[in-house]
């Protein structure tokens, strides 16, 4: 899993073109992300590989944030 494929997850569930996330730095959920697409998202990432919660994300909602926490777990590159 990768910066990529973290933008892509979430442009999918903000049903938005990948061009129009926010900034890195930005909060999500100042631009439309809710609960359940943190659950979502969360999920993704445990398919993925990644032992991660969606309590985790929620405390730290932006791109940077999560590619931050995916890294700890070792599941990005």
């Amino acid at each position: 899993m990768n910066e990529e494929d973290v933008r892509a997850w979430l442009a999918e569930l903000l049903d938005i073109a990948v061009e129009e996330l926010p900034s890195p730095t930005e909060d999500l959920i100042d631009h439309g992300l809710h609960s359940i697409a943190i659950m979502q998202f969360a999920d993704r990432c445990r398919r993925a590989g990644a032992a991660i919660d969606a309590r985790q994300l929620a405390e730290r909602p932006s791109i940077q944030e999560w590619l931050v926490l995916l890294s700890a777990k070792g599941s990005t590159g």
